[in-house]
């Protein structure tokens, strides 16, 4: 409940600086993904970058073929491996959510700069973030009718937004709970997520 409360006063206080700025919408989460990886590959090239703030939110089925979401996941394992601090924040609410983090802690076990904390019980998917730096935000919501899937995307490249979204994004990392951190994984936090997710099927 706080966190959505806490997503419904950012986006109700945003919404007067989106309309002031320049910010560009694109509609349907592989146009929005799409985008993003424009983004990140200019923002990479052209300008100094320090770190990647994400929430994890989007489910994907896995039979499904999405070439913007594997460019995303290449993108991620680009910038890892180059040494940035790559910070993400995943909803985890089903067994297949805990068995895709595995995966993904498993082949950036040696990264200390690859940090991951978890958000569970929520009564609704908060909205998936993207922070570049300073340089780039942003915010996609989730549909009303199916909260896992992406409606909007839309993208800030002005100081005030980006700041504002940073500090969305830090309380969500405060709030929570730590899986890998540094060296250190949290793999007993998952197993005993995945036996709760496993009882309710």
């Amino acid at each position: 409940m706080l966190l959505v409360l806490a997503a419904v006063l950012f986006v109700s206080g945003l919404t007067l600086n989106h309309a002031l700025s320049r910010a560009r919408t694109y509609p349907g989460r592989e146009n929005a993904q799409g985008r993003n990886c424009q983004m990140i590959k200019r923002l990479c090239v052209s300008q100094e970058v320090d770190d990647f703030l994400s929430t994890r939110v989007t489910y994907w089925d896995l039979a499904e073929k999405s070439p913007t979401r594997l460019a995303f996941r290449s993108l991620i394992t680009e910038k890892i491996n180059a040494g940035f601090l790559v910070k993400r924040i995943w909803h985890v609410a089903s067994v297949d959510d805990v068995e895709r983090l595995r995966r993904y802690l498993a082949d950036y076990v040696s990264h200390d700069n690859y940090q991951v904390r978890i958000l569970t019980d929520l009564a609704y998917p908060i909205p998936e973030l993207l922070c570049v730096g300073m340089k780039f935000a942003s915010i996609t919501f989730p549909e009303v009718k199916s909260p896992r899937r992406m409606s909007v995307t839309v993208q800030f490249r002005r100081a005030p937004e980006v700041e504002a979204i940073r500090k969305y994004y830090g309380l969500l990392w405060e709030l929570a709970e730590p899986i890998k951190n540094g060296p250190q994984i949290n793999l007993s936090r998952l197993d005993e997520l995945l036996r709760e997710f496993r009882r309710q099927e």
